[in-house]
């Protein structure tokens, strides 16, 4: 569900718009015009990790218990994941969806 031109906002309020999607990668353009790649790897290693019962700490790198440091990085594999993750603003952090 990863489209060109879809919109989306982070936690923060911040709009991002799809640009670029490849089998490799896709890109999420900040409302300032400048594009960050985010990389299927990095979405589907995020995946794993939530699925292994990892709860992830907001605006961390990956060695820091979290997604990417770079908040469009971070937003970009959460919309990717829209369906699966969520975010907790009281504790910042993001964890499995409930079934």
């Amino acid at each position: 569900h990863v489209q060109p031109g879809a919109e989306f906002q982070s936690r923060t309020g911040r709009l991002y718009t799809i640009g670029e999607v490849t089998a490799r990668r896709f890109e999420v353009i900040r409302d300032g015009g400048k594009p960050c790649l985010v990389s299927w790897k990095l979405v589907n290693s995020t995946l794993d990790r939530l699925q292994s019962g990892e709860v992830l700490t907001y605006q961390a790198n990956g060695s820091q218990g979290g997604i990417s440091y770079t908040v469009a990085v971070e937003a970009g594999v959460l919309f990717a994941l829209k369906d699966l993750a969520i975010c907790d603003n009281t504790t910042r952090t993001i964890s499995l969806k409930k079934e």
